[in-house]
């Protein structure tokens, strides 16, 4: 549902964008004006940067879980040879 109305508000500032440049164009002004864009741009952001953030909280996790396990490892090593 929340894709549903990102792409909704999307188009609404595409066709918002559409209408002022065009009627601006009508006066030889040409602002280039491109909200939806910049709307879209923000929100994926936002997106993959919480994506980011959960793979190396992830990874991190991994890493010292294998610290662990390598640590425990020569810890049972000296076990037996001592």
């Amino acid at each position: 549902m929340k894709y549903y109305f990102k792409y909704l508000v999307y188009h609404a500032f595409c066709v918002s964008d559409a209408c002022v440049n065009f009627f601006c164009s009508i006066f030889s002004y040409y602002p280039k004006i491109d909200m939806a864009l910049s709307f879209l741009v923000s929100r994926e952001l936002s997106r993959v940067e919480k994506e980011i953030d959960y793979s190396v909280s992830r990874r991190l996790g991994k890493i010292s879980e294998a610290d662990r396990m390598v640590d425990e490892a020569k810890r049972l090593g000296e076990d037996l040879d001592g």
